[in-house]
């Protein structure tokens, strides 16, 4: 995925400018996560699904 960030400066004295930035990024799930961390050499202690320590689960809690 490839994040695109536009840049407007603004300035009494200059014409605007426009600035472009991004990067790339990937979305991982769990088991991708999982396996990473395995072959990197870790052990997964605990997973935690929210801030507050909630479980891991495929749908986001409301609150």
């Amino acid at each position: 995925m490839n994040i695109r960030y536009f840049y407007d400066r603004f300035s009494k004295t200059e014409k605007a400018a426009r600035f472009v930035d991004g990067y790339e990024a990937h979305v991982y799930f769990p088991n991708e996560l999982r396996l990473l961390f395995r072959l990197a050499g870790f052990e997964i202690e605990s997973e935690w699904g929210d801030y507050e320590g909630g479980p891991l689960s495929p749908f986001p809690s409301k609150k």
